[in-house]
């Protein structure tokens, strides 16, 4: 899983962080996340080989940050789809009350793909990311309820 982030990493195009990412440290962050209860992480796997990742972060009270990669040769072919799909079906089941994510404008297709699973854009951080190049990225927030109570007073 790991590897899979480092190569989608080093495209520099669809992720926050860019290379060189420290393996050692990406591993501790997994584990460290892996044992909280309110830790979600899936992986494709096709001949042995992963071809996708989700984690989902979350806890009692926060909602849960999705992450998602897809090797290159295997996008377009629904693999963030049903891992995303897989997600929501955690969150429900878990009484997660949302989902959340972020993507950049210019990942058309992933955009896409959250739109169609049901995720609402809810803004635009503007000039959100620093690239090492000293460019400004923007990020469109989503989010998918899954429990739609309120407790305003």
């Amino acid at each position: 899983m790991v590897d899979l982030y480092l190569r989608v990493a080093a495209e520099g195009l669809f992720i926050s962080v860019e290379p060189p990412v420290d393996r050692h440290e990406r591993r501790l962050w997994l584990q460290h996340h892996l044992d909280g209860a309110w830790t979600l992480a899936l992986v494709a796997v096709v001949a042995g080989e992963i071809i996708g990742y989700l984690t989902a972060v979350g806890s009692a009270r926060d909602p849960a940050e999705l992450g998602l990669g897809v090797a290159k040769a295997w996008r377009s072919h629904g693999v963030g789809t049903r891992l995303v799909e897989a997600a929501i079906a955690w969150g429900r089941a878990h009484d997660v009350h949302k989902l959340v994510v972020e993507v950049f404008p210019h990942n058309q297709p992933t955009l896409h793909l959250f739109e169609k699973l049901g995720f609402e854009r809810e803004g635009l951080r503007r000039s959100h990311y620093r690239r090492r190049d000293g460019a400004l990225w923007d990020v469109v927030v989503f989010g998918l309820p899954l429990a739609r109570t309120s407790t305003l007073p």
